[in-house]
């Protein structure tokens, strides 16, 4: 299990395997979960021109109060592509992707 949290402009955040990863910042990143495998990952990014990327099952990605924010999520369901996938941003410019079915 891994928690990674960090403060500050262009930080970056980092965790796998039933990964927490947060980054408070300008230009920050924050990415939980190396492979579509891992489970339960968690991203948070809180920033202007951020990022938040979770890879794996029941993953969420959340990007808050951010311009040119990005958020990403991917995983799999019954199908192979998705579980319980949510993926959301609340920002101007925001950039959302899902991955796979609903």
């Amino acid at each position: 299990m891994g928690a990674a949290i960090t403060l500050g402009d262009s930080s970056s955040a980092v965790a796998t395997n039933l990964g927490i990863a947060i980054a408070v910042g300008s230009h920050s990143a924050a990415h939980a979960g190396t492979a579509q495998t891992n489970f339960f990952s968690v991203a948070a990014s809180i920033a202007n021109d951020s990022e938040a990327e979770a890879l794996g099952q029941g993953k969420v990605a959340v990007n808050r109060f951010g311009t040119d924010a990005k958020v990403h999520a991917c995983g799999t369901d019954l199908l192979a592509f998705n579980t319980d996938l949510l993926a959301f941003n609340t920002g101007n410019k925001e950039h959302r992707h899902r991955v796979g079915a609903h």
